[in-house]
């Protein structure tokens, strides 16, 4: 009888209930606002039948507050659970309640809150294969995590390049043949307190993944960029920084689009028949039905 969690979850679970303020002085709630959706995976071994496991939403009394949507993913020794559940609820203490239709075990996952955070960041990851113990794509959907993060990129944090070819003729003069400019950004994960060192490797994890979204922009990590920890004996957590490049930077900005050129500037999902389905603004709710063709204006 086995129960596994891919690190790449934006939660963790714990076997013991403890107390919301855990053992330090300042503790630290994950936060999400109430139009997020909580998406994390769990697999178990075939001693449990397909669905037994279940997980539900509670708040800090345990009273129920959500059913986790569970889709189950047979493989040949495991069953691959993906659960996904709104966060659409009053504001408030809540945590993940892991259990059986048999109540075979109780796991509890962090304390996290839910409201509005404005200073906070959505990142949104994915691979184009199922990798790090981790379902991203069948035959039907592509799923996504989604993890909310305070921070930002900070302006003294922000340089510009460019990637320059230059020509000198025999009198040493010298032209410019081509530029392509670009531009620098040095995200900072974590408010002034910091981040616990278990988010820390869980962010440097979701920047292994293929597909990054930062509030719906597209990143990618700088050639031999990592992330840098700033720590002090004073504060229990870490800070975090690392230096990331827009995949797409592009040449113009958008004032208006009619809606035929949002439809060429969608989401392009190969499928397995060599099909194309579009997803323009996709609904995050964790997956993408990769068969149907969705187009969804906000």
């Amino acid at each position: 009888m086995a129960v596994t969690f891919p690190r790449l979850n934006p939660i963790i679970f714990k076997e013991k209930e403890i107390s919301p303020f855990e053992s330090c002085n300042t503790p630290f709630f994950q936060k999400w606002n109430k139009e997020d959706y909580i998406v994390f995976q769990v697999s178990y071994d075939k001693s449990f039948t397909s669905g037994e496991v279940v997980a539900k939403l509670v708040d800090i009394d345990g009273n129920v507050s959500g059913e986790c949507i569970n889709e189950v993913v047979p493989t040949v020794d495991t069953y691959q659970a993906i659960f996904r559940v709104s966060c659409n609820l009053n504001e408030g203490l809540y945590r993940i309640k892991l259990t059986t239709t048999t109540n075979k075990f109780i796991f509890f996952s962090n304390y996290f809150t839910i409201g509005k955070y404005d200073g906070s960041m959505l990142v949104e990851y994915s691979c184009r294969g199922n990798k790090f113990d981790c379902v991203f794509s069948t035959t039907q959907y592509n799923y996504v995590f989604y993890i909310r993060v305070d921070g930002g990129v900070k302006s003294g944090d922000v340089s510009y390049s460019a990637d320059d070819v230059f020509y000198s003729d025999q009198d040493k003069t010298v032209h410019l043949i081509d530029s392509i400019p670009y531009t620098l950004r040095k995200y900072t994960f974590g408010d002034s307190y910091g981040l616990p060192v278990w988010m820390a490797d869980k962010l440097n994890r979701v920047l292994a993944c293929d597909m990054i979204k930062i509030d719906n922009t597209l990143v990618v990590k700088n050639d031999g960029s990592k992330l840098e920890a700033t720590a002090s004996d004073a504060y229990p957590y870490v800070g975090l920084k690392i230096e990331l490049l827009r995949k797409i930077e592009g040449n113009s900005e958008y004032l208006y689009l009619s809606e035929s050129e949002m439809m060429q500037a969608g989401l392009s999902i190969e499928m397995i028949d060599g099909e194309t389905s579009y997803s323009v603004n996709a609904p995050k709710t964790g997956r993408i039905h990769i068969g149907t063709f969705e187009n969804t204006f906000n």
